[in-house]
Order: structure tokens, then C-alpha cells, then sequence
């Protein structure tokens, strides 16, 4: 196996800019998916969700995105597990899921893209069924949408990949490395 290439999103992209375009996404999806909604549907007194619980549920948000990461890993009998990181140049904790073994590309394009297609795509669907909570599972939805961008680099980065190579390492720090021996 040789590493045709090492991406490291954390050090490659500056995070300050990735957390403005992540906020950035958050609210343009919120604004466009509720107003779209909001014409789409009869006028409709919305349920008045306390405070505290609409947090619990955001902060919730962030586990259950990265375990949605890793159900297509464990689906293909990948041994795949979260991580936690600490940056100490930032002194905060990042988490990140890793697997042990080489993974192919296009199981880990389904594993980067999974949270996005079942949050987002689950909260658009869930937001037309249950018009009185529609704000907040668009918020969710969006605020899915936003933790996605980081997700999206990857993407990007992997899609430029041979078909055939693998991906080794975390979600943030991977290696793509192919068969082909290397060239001179």
C-alpha cells in the first residue's frame, strides 16, 4: 500500500473560516427551508417548546450526527469508533471518529454523507408531517446542515481520490493509499 496522499482539514483549511462558513450555512438553509415551508403549507399556530429543551436537543445534535458517521462503518463490519482530540493551541476538545483498518472510498463518501442525508434529508421530511414543531426541526435540520461543511471538505478531498484507494485515519487527519506501487 502506498499513500498517494495525506489531508489534514484541521491544519489545511483555516478553522476560523470554516466556522464562519458553518454558521454561515446554518442560517441561509434555516431562512430558505423556512420560508419555502412556510408557503408551502396552511397557516398554522406553532408549539411554544421551552427554552431548555430545544437546547438539550441542539447539544444533542453533535453526538448523534458523529454516531450516524460511523452506523454505514459498522454496517460493512468495519471496526470503527469516536475519538476525542484536545488542540492545545486552541485548548478545546474536538471529536472525530477513526477506524482501524483502511476503508474504501466510496464506503467512507457514504459514511461522511450519511448525517447530512438522514438529519437534513429526515428533517425536511419530518417538518411537512409536523407543521406545529416546523421551526424547530428545520433549526435541527439546518443547524445539521452547518456541522456538515466540515464534512464536505472531506468530501472533496476524497472524491478526488482513485476509485480504488482507501481511506486510513480519522475524520479530520486521513491518508488515501492505493495498491499501485509507486512511481518513479
Amino acid at each position: 500500500m502506498n499513500c498517494l496522499k495525506s489531508v489534514s482539514i484541521r491544519k489545511n483549511h483555516d478553522h476560523s473560516k470554516l466556522n464562519l462558513l458553518s454558521i454561515g450555512t446554518m442560517i441561509f438553509c434555516f431562512v430558505l427551508s423556512f420560508l419555502f415551508f412556510s408557503l408551502l403549507g396552511p397557516e398554522v399556530s406553532y408549539y411554544d417548546l421551552h427554552v431548555l429543551y430545544a437546547l438539550m436537543i441542539g447539544i444533542a445534535l453533535i453526538p448523534i450526527h458523529l454516531s450516524l458517521h460511523l452506523f454505514p462503518l459498522w454496517f460493512r463490519g468495519y471496526k470503527a469508533y469516536p475519538r476525542r482530540q484536545y488542540i492545545r493551541k486552541r485548548k478545546t476538545y474536538y471529536i472525530t471518529f477513526f477506524c482501524k483498518n483502511p476503508v474504501p472510498r466510496n464506503v467512507y463518501l457514504i459514511a461522511l454523507l450519511f448525517p447530512t442525508i438522514v438529519l437534513t434529508g429526515g428533517g425536511l421530511v419530518l417538518a411537512l408531517l409536523l407543521p406545529a414543531f416546523m421551526p424547530y426541526i428545520l433549526l435541527l435540520a439546518s443547524a445539521n446542515a452547518g456541522l456538515a461543511v466540515f464534512d464536505y471538505r472531506c468530501v472533496k478531498e476524497v472524491v478526488s481520490a482513485p476509485k480504488h484507494a482507501y481511506i486510513e485515519g480519522d475524520h479530520h487527519n486521513f491518508d488515501i493509499i492505493t495498491n499501485e506501487p509507486a512511481s518513479a
